[in-house]
């Protein structure tokens, strides 16, 4: 057996043999395909090596690729052509998903919707590491709306599909997170499945938009590569996701405690807070955490006024960018940390490190407030949504060879 930091890369070598030829746009097109998958003994080694975490970030793994001759101990080449029925169990929630792939040739573009810019520099990275490994261990997450009808028979057929089959592989991690798949393997129900997407006017990026930005340039470079007109994507239902919040850390400013209150008392009323274990779970509900004591700030009647004009202005991430972190960074040097998924304010403080250090706390976006934004063509400000499950990289593979 191979050790595991070996078994951080035991992907980069599956080939998919699915092609496509519809001559049309559809709204969403997303196919079974053919993957290489862990044998049960080694997935859960997998999802335990902390280096496996960042599969697709070439800084965070070693460049370890097995030979083909260590493929039958770490992974096997699964039959053509699957989707894969994923569900994450913690002990707060359930989330269920289907992987395939999603066709970049037949998608309409406007189907596919983002809520947030890339970063250049990350997307050429992360570009020059797949293209390097040949495979995308991560599936980017899409999301749909659950309300329309089709949606809802999806969600109804996947969930008895669940309950009247056995799954093919479940394990539980050291964190206690149970994670099965299913394999669907009947033709009838694959094509079933793939009919019911193509009914899709609009999904959503939840996780992954810089491995879809990735994927359609290698698409736009490569065009007569088959395996680049696909990526490896994870759809979602949106009564299958949480939103959690994405709190904010101003770091190293120069400004005094009186200073900054004066900042935020301009659009913001400040009362001592006695915490209770949870962060905010309303819309314009915010805290902040300040010289080791916590606040309630309620956004003023005037200023909210000056921000109802349009969806994206009514953001908790657009409120607190606009009318704290901006004048705050026009007065001091500061840098701004993102943490993401935390839902009390006993986490929070451990994050920290320094007296200065200035929290705020946000309560998540509520679904359909995500959605409406998003269908309006705006794009969020950095860090406003955290989705989750995070899928586990590698236990589904779509190799690019």
């Amino acid at each position: 057996m191979r050790s595991i930091s070996t078994l951080s890369l035991i992907a980069v070598i599956f080939l998919s043999t699915f092609v496509a030829t519809p001559t049309a746009k559809t709204q969403l097109a997303f196919h079974p395909f053919q993957a290489y998958q862990p044998y049960n003994h080694v997935a859960p080694l997998l999802q335990s090596n902390p280096n496996n975490q960042n599969i697709t970030h070439e800084h965070h793994i070693s460049l370890n690729i097995p030979s083909l001759s260590h493929q039958d101990i770490l992974f096997f080449k699964d039959q053509p052509h699957h989707f894969y029925v994923y569900r994450q169990e913690t002990k707060n929630h359930q989330s269920t998903c289907i992987i395939g792939i999603l066709d970049l040739e037949t998608s309409a573009p406007e189907c596919i919707k983002t809520h947030e810019n890339i970063l250049t520099d990350k997307a050429l990275e992360l570009e020059s590491f797949i293209a390097k490994q040949h495979a995308e261990c991560n599936p980017i997450l899409l999301m749909y709306d659950n309300t329309t009808t089709v949606a809802q028979e999806l969600d109804t057929f996947i969930e008895n599909f669940c309950t009247k089959n056995h799954p093919y592989q479940s394990f539980t991690t050291p964190d206690t997170t149970r994670h099965t798949i299913w394999r669907i393997s009947d033709n009838l129900i694959n094509n079933y499945i793939r009919s019911l997407c193509t009914h899709f006017s609009s999904v959503y990026v939840a996780d992954g938009h810089h491995r879809l930005a990735v994927a359609k340039n290698l698409h736009k470079k490569f065009p007569h590569h088959t395996p680049y007109n696909y990526v490896l994507a994870a759809l979602a239902s949106s009564s299958q996701l949480e939103l959690k919040a994405f709190h904010r850390i101003i770091k190293n400013t120069t400004l005094s405690h009186e200073e900054i209150v004066d900042i935020i008392a301009q659009n913001f009323d400040i009362t001592p807070l006695t915490p209770t274990p949870q962060t905010p779970s309303l819309p314009h509900d915010f805290a902040l955490f300040m010289h080791n004591t916590w606040y309630h700030l309620t956004l003023k009647r005037d200023s909210i006024k000056t921000l109802a004009t349009m969806p994206l202005e009514s953001l908790d991430s657009f409120i607190i960018q606009k009318l704290i972190i901006n004048p705050i960074q026009q007065q001091s040097m500061v840098k701004i940390a993102y943490i993401g998924g935390i839902n009390t304010y006993a986490e929070l403080e451990k994050n920290c490190t320094h007296p200065s250090d200035i929290i705020l706390a946000l309560a998540p976006v509520p679904i359909k407030q995500f959605i409406d934004i998003v269908d309006e063509g705006f794009l969020m400000p950095p860090k406003s949504t955290w989705f989750e499950p995070k899928l586990p990289p590698g236990l589904v593979v779509y190799s690019l060879m």
